[in-house]
């Protein structure tokens, strides 16, 4: 009878220690394989462990690096993007949405030169140029006397004192002689 611990190194079969088959025999032998998440994935082949019989992936993993807003697991930890933060821009709050930041205007304020670098730079609620919105041009207001308003967008609206002071498709309401009114 044989000791089977001889045989640690090898096969035992028939009652005989047989060389342990080589790992290039192994049908899995040099196929691709990946180590790591995100962007510390490293790619590689199988080889043969030090065992000779065993196959490890010859890949290296990456280094992780702080969360970006940029589609890519930067800290590899298998979330994409997660508490990435955006650049403060002026009058916004930004968001890490599909890669990219997208950015949410404060209230009154708007992106009127379509530049996302300076943020939200029109004030749509005193601006008689962007009176609510980008290029609602306020006309100025005359009042009845014949002066004119030194004030023509109050809130996002045209002030007014008839409807001849509004922009086209608008309505002078709450106009009296001697207070403005404002077009909706």
């Amino acid at each position: 009878m044989r000791d089977w611990a001889q045989c640690a190194s090898g096969v035992c079969g028939n009652n005989a220690c047989e060389p342990a088959p080589s790992c290039t025999a192994d049908p899995d032998f040099g196929v691709s394989c990946t180590v790591g998440l995100g962007a510390c994935m490293g790619t590689g082949v199988l080889v043969c462990a030090a065992d000779g019989v065993s196959l490890i992936c010859d890949a290296v993993e990456g280094t992780p690096s702080a969360e970006t807003c940029n589609g890519i697991d930067d800290d590899c930890d298998g979330v994409v993007d997660e508490g990435a933060a955006c650049a403060n821009v002026d009058n916004a709050f930004g968001t890490c949405t599909g890669g990219a930041c997208a950015y949410t205007c404060n209230d009154g304020f708007a992106d009127c030169n379509a530049n996302q670098a300076d943020g939200c730079e029109t004030d749509i609620f005193f601006d008689g140029q962007n009176c609510g919105g980008c290029g609602v041009v306020c006309p100025i207001a005359g009042t009845v006397a014949g002066n004119f308003l030194d004030f023509v967008c109050i809130e996002g609206n045209c002030v007014c004192f008839s409807s001849g002071d509004c922009p086209t498709g608008q309505e002078c309401t709450n106009a009296s002689i001697t207070s403005p009114g404002v077009c909706l």
